[in-house]
């Protein structure tokens, strides 16, 4: 117990981000505009500690838009390099099922967190998230139902 706490307090962590892809009948994807940074990203966000990550993401959604929901599986696992200032993180992308335009509607965005949010098509979600995010998001949306991908930077090593 002793030589695990040192190691515990010694060695590096790592910061954890889990984010949900939410899609609609027309395979368009929920995006959140947030009041803090220019480009939009998946509904989620960072893992407190010692919490799940399926369990973070959750509470991040329920945090951001005002609803309680089902996370499924996990699509993408990715380490992510330093990033505007940012250590390197591994962001996790869980499967959060169907929406359509009228769920929006009935949703309570965090107004200190999300601006907005839409559902967009491939090509607009490559417009307003970042290069890393787009190879993420393409990648998910392209797997088969029980697919995963691990990836670095976004692209399978």
């Amino acid at each position: 117990v002793g030589f695990s706490g040192v190691m515990n307090s010694a060695l590096p962590k790592k910061r954890l981000i889990a984010h949900v892809l939410m899609r609609d009948a027309r395979d368009r994807v929920l995006l959140c505009e947030t009041q803090f940074k220019k480009d939009w990203e998946l509904p989620g966000g960072i893992v407190e500690p010692m919490e799940p990550p399926r369990l973070g993401a959750a509470r991040e959604v329920r945090e951001e838009l005002g609803i309680d929901l089902k996370v499924g599986r996990l699509l993408v696992v990715d380490w992510m390099p330093p990033y505007l200032g940012w250590d390197d993180a591994i962001e996790m992308i869980f499967d959060g099922g169907m929406v359509d335009e009228n769920d929006l509607a009935y949703w309570s965005l965090q107004p200190t967190e999300i601006k907005a949010v839409a559902l967009v098509d491939l090509a607009r979600a490559s417009e307003l998230i970042t290069p890393l995010a787009f190879r993420r998001l393409s990648l998910a949306l392209g797997l088969g139902p029980d697919e995963m991908a691990y990836t670095e930077d976004g692209r399978t090593p």
